[in-house]
């Protein structure tokens, strides 16, 4: 399927689950998320980080409409979905998400939140030292080597470079742009292309599949960010309003969820807990 089909047919998508009443369960998940917390089981956090990351999609999908419809406060969408995500995987075990946790630790590189991308990427880290082939997600996680890459580039920290040649997973398409950038208007084109196949393939783990990263080329974005000087191209997936740079908002001007604060005090006693202290 061609890149503009890809498109139309992706915005039409999200547009239907938006306006679809059944989609919207935040109800059920409010109660479940307060049951959750009220639990004194070291699970607690993990079970309502799942709960959140049903916000998560919901503040995707309905960020991603507005933006698309010129409403430029449907960032603030985008921004609690990553909280909620960010959420999950700090409560999950390393190896859980770690297709979705890539997009958690490149948005907070494009945001240049270093310091909560600096323990995103230790989550990864901690996951792809672990990773066994053939039963794990790494495989097929292009993006997800990418992103660690990245991170070691931006920090300097070798560490995530380390992890990477250690463990006999590849960045695959990414590797040159990695190496090289993208230094004509073909290789941008083709990596977007690829970004859209990945956004909907329902084959294996696909990395874009997910409301907002789908339309998001957050690949692109990243790879500015190591290599500002970019090749020009008019691929599709760049006429979009979300080709931009995310914007960020301050935590507390949010509208964040009545449980969040909650969530992250119960997490910090689980984490002690665990520690001793």
């Amino acid at each position: 399927m061609k890149a503009e089909s890809i498109l139309k047919k992706t915005i039409s998508n999200n547009n239907e689950w938006c306006n679809e009443p059944r989609n919207n369960d935040r109800s059920r998940l409010d109660k479940s998320i307060k049951k959750a917390l009220s639990s004194r089981e070291p699970t607690a956090c993990a079970v309502a980080s799942v709960d959140f990351s049903g916000y998560a999609n919901w503040h995707a999908a309905h960020g991603t409409n507005a933006i698309l419809k010129g409403d430029e406060e449907g960032w603030k969408d985008i921004q609690l979905s990553l909280e909620y995500l960010w959420l999950r995987m700090q409560a999950a075990s390393p190896d859980a998400y770690v297709v979705k946790n890539a997009l958690v630790l490149a948005h907070f590189m494009l945001m240049d939140d270093m310091d909560r991308a600096g323990m995103a990427a230790d989550i990864q880290i901690t996951s792809i030292e672990k990773a066994i082939p053939p039963r794990t997600l790494w495989e097929d996680n292009k993006f997800g080597v990418f992103a660690l890459e990245a991170w070691s580039i931006l920090s300097q920290d070798e560490r995530a470079h380390k992890a990477v040649a250690a463990s006999p997973f590849d960045a695959g398409i990414y590797q040159d742009v990695l190496n090289h950038g993208l230094d004509s208007p073909e290789k941008v084109d083709a990596m977007l292309d690829y970004h859209l196949q990945q956004a909907w393939t329902q084959k294996g783990y696909p990395a874009f599949v997910y409301h907002f990263y789908n339309l998001f080329p957050i690949d692109y974005l990243l790879t500015k960010k190591l290599h500002p000087d970019c090749a020009d191209s008019s691929h599709p997936l760049l006429s979009l309003p979300l080709a931009v740079m995310p914007k960020v908002y301050d935590l507390h001007s949010l509208d964040l969820h009545p449980e969040y604060e909650r969530f992250v005090s119960r997490l910090s006693e689980i984490k002690n807990e665990k520690s001793g202290t």
